[in-house]
């Protein structure tokens, strides 16, 4: 490496150090202010630290229009078949509501099959695709981003022919899977799968209610005599599409009604997303980006969290990052079949989260900037556009005829819960806008690194501070990338989670930030994060002297295991759900109600079975039967004794042991409990808060 690589290298220690000093600053009130300063240097710093890389050319080199000859014919006749089955199977699924799946879904499934390999075909022949002159005649040696690199690629000869002249992109590789890289990829895989399903009954120690809810829902919609349509909505009031509840049904019935096997579904949804968010990043940034960025996703204490409920918000980031995928890579090779993938895991997703109704608009804003500041390019692309639009409603299947049955579903509960839900008219009600959306968005941003989530699932920040910093900087260079449609791609989908679901809508007497509603955009913000650290890496160190190879690796791996230790101690070590840190009265007295629901079903679980539970004395929360179902694996029987002194009725430890519960300032009974129920053993049993919930005398069974 040459003299002038070291200082960009400290360059880039700088600018990280700056961005950690600004948001340590934000974590502290009196300092927030203040914040500004390092961070804005910072971000000027990693432009510049940057500046010497260029990115892969986002569009296909050779880009002419779909000729409208015969073949172009007999492509059309195919997706106008594939259409025509699809209007067939929502037509009968308008007309037959109550089919579980029936025709409907065989057609459904059929398309799905025929639009991916017709599409395909015609990728392959390319018959759609005639080569321009322009293609093959570039002889200037290029070399990729994402290529082990040691010196900055000369301009492309013809970058003012096939690329915006304001742009240096270059041409596009695909560097080999070394066998160092699969190890690495597989390790980051292993360990994403391994720490999502390790110990679910006991990881998180706290039981959102909702899933149980979900266990039920799933086992009412599809145990019984009649099942619900799979392409419809269940769960009154929230109206969640019904795929979701099947495969949670699918998996209790094998595994059978234990929380392990109801949070399994979500655990690996979790872990697969690492897969389509490495290729992302690696066929965009290269290897070092892709392995920071899949790593970080693979143990991020917030993404493993919401991997390790029984719950859906986090199945919609692998549809969104599998189809973010797909498209970057169809503006790179137009490739049909790119775009039917990228419009088929689009509207599959929409079977899921209803997070996911905010992706027709991202796809939409996209198109348009790319119409609008890659005009050229972007006209060659009109017919690929309307592939993926075609692509998203054959995803979506006859879940499309039951939302066009049901208009006010689709929607409806999203702009129910809008805290501003129209366009200002006026500098008066532009000025009213920003009064109420201002401080929803600055608890936002406080909620990356520094405030906790408020919405009574995961009561940590969305990210460690170390990451955070990060973050930053990748933001930056984003915003400085702007015009690269991978760039845009992240930042308009970032921003819109952010800005929707993040500030505009909104549950009842909550406040923010809620970190459930950003699931969709989880992965892309480890795309965000990593890019600044793989762009330094392949700028700056890749001309090492062989003598300092082994810095780079070592650097990298050290600096991986200690953000992997940060988030891991974290959350199977500190991580509580504490009450204290809502701020809403509401949700914070809810909070201290579930705490002590779960630490009754925990205490009963840790018993085993063969236990009747006696609560003493008045019940600060009702025994929940259903969850210590799934926490046992059967139900125990349950006694209230409001008074023991009044010779109440208390079952015999002869054949099932007692387990007593008194609640604080129930202790006046225990002393005539120890009387009557000698031989026992006393105890303390904490809530998932750390304080304790209620003492207990246990006596076992003769």
């Amino acid at each position: 490496m040459t003299r002038s690589g070291y200082p960009r290298i400290w360059l880039g220690v700088l600018a990280y150090l700056l961005s950690l000093l600004g948001t340590l600053l934000l974590g502290i009130p009196q300092t927030r202010l203040y914040a500004a300063l390092p961070l804005f240097g910072a971000a000027v710093l990693a432009v510049i630290m940057s500046d010497r890389v260029r990115w892969p050319a986002p569009f296909a080199l050779a880009a002419p229009s779909i000729s409208l000859g015969r073949e172009r014919l007999i492509y059309a006749a195919g997706i106008g078949t594939i259409g025509l089955v699809l209007l067939s199977a929502n037509v009968y699924k308008a007309r037959n509501q109550s089919d579980v799946f029936g025709p409907a879904g065989w057609l459904w499934l059929f398309c799905i099959g025929a639009l991916v390999a017709w599409t395909a075909r015609w990728s392959r022949q390319q018959c759609l695709q005639p080569r321009n002159k322009l293609e093959g005649n570039v002889s200037v040696p290029v070399t990729d981003l994402t290529s082990d690199a040691t010196t900055l690629p000369p301009r492309r000869v013809d970058d003012a022919v096939t690329q915006p002249s304001a742009q240096s992109w270059i041409k596009p590789t695909k560097p080999a899977w070394l066998g160092w890289e699969k190890a690495v990829f597989a390790s980051i895989v292993f360990v994403a799968l391994a720490i999502r399903v390790w110990g679910l009954r006991r990881y998180p120690q706290n039981v959102y209610p909702d899933e149980i809810m979900t266990g039920t829902i799933a086992t009412q919609s599809f145990w019984v005599e009649k099942p619900v349509s799979v392409f419809s909505t269940v769960w009154g009031d929230v109206e969640l599409p019904a795929l979701w509840f099947l495969i949670i049904s699918v998996f209790l019935k094998i595994g059978g009604n234990l929380l392990e096997v109801l949070r399994l579904p979500a655990a690996l949804f979790g872990a697969a997303t690492v897969v389509p968010c490495y290729l992302l990043m690696r066929e965009t940034w290269g290897r070092s980006t892709a392995i920071v960025g899949a790593a970080i996703l693979a143990f991020s204490s917030s993404n493993v969290h919401y991997s390790r409920l029984g719950l859906n918000n986090i199945t919609t980031q692998l549809f969104w990052v599998t189809c973010f995928l797909f498209l970057l890579r169809g503006l790179r090779n137009k490739r049909l079949v790119d775009w039917a993938l990228a419009g088929l895991f689009a509207g599959i997703s929409e079977h899921f989260y209803y997070g996911t109704r905010l992706l027709p608009f991202i796809l939409g804003g996209f198109v348009t900037y790319l119409l609008l500041v890659h005009c050229r390019q972007a006209r060659q692309y009109l017919a690929h556009f309307i592939l993926m639009g075609f692509a998203y409603l054959v995803g979506m299947g006859p879940l499309l005829a039951y939302f066009l049955t049901h208009p006010n579903l689709y929607l409806g509960r999203g702009s129910r819960m809008l805290v501003w839900n129209h366009i200002p008219s006026s500098l008066e009600e532009l000025h009213r806008m920003m009064a109420v959306l201002g401080p929803i968005l600055s608890e936002n941003l406080l909620g990356i690194s520094t405030h906790p989530s408020q919405d009574m699932i995961y009561f940590g920040s969305l990210l460690r501070v170390p990451e955070a910093a990060l973050l930053m900087l990748g933001i930056a260079l984003l915003v400085w990338k702007w015009k690269h449609p991978a760039a845009f791609l992240l930042l308009l989908s970032g921003f819109g989670v952010l800005f929707i679901g993040g500030s505009l809508v909104f549950y009842p007497n909550s406040v923010p930030p809620l970190v459930n509603h950003w699931t969709p955009a989880f992965a892309l913000f480890y795309c965000a994060l990593a890019i600044p650290v793989g762009l330094w890496l392949e700028a700056n160190w890749g001309g090492l002297p062989r003598h300092f190879g082994w810095a780079r690796p070592v650097g990298l791996s050290s600096g991986l295991a200690l953000l992997a230790w940060l988030n891991a101690s974290y959350y199977f070590g500190r991580y509580r759900a504490d009450p204290d840190t809502l701020r809403a009265k509401g949700y914070k007295a809810a909070q201290s109600y579930i705490n002590t629901q779960v630490a009754m079903s925990r205490h009963v679980a840790s018993l085993g079975t063969g236990y009747t539970l006696v609560i003493v004395g008045n019940a600060t929360a009702p025994y929940d039967r259903e969850l210590t179902r799934y926490l046992l694996g059967s139900d125990a029987p349950v006694v209230n004794i409001a008074d023991p002194s009044m010779s109440a009725p208390i079952p015999s430890p002869r054949e099932m042991g007692l387990t007593f519960i008194f609640f604080p300032g129930n202790q006046l009974y225990q002393t005539t409990i120890h009387t009557r129920f000698p031989g026992g053993s006393d105890g303390v049993f904490a809530g998932d808060s750390g304080k304790i919930a209620f003492f207990t005398y246990t006596v076992r069974p003769f």
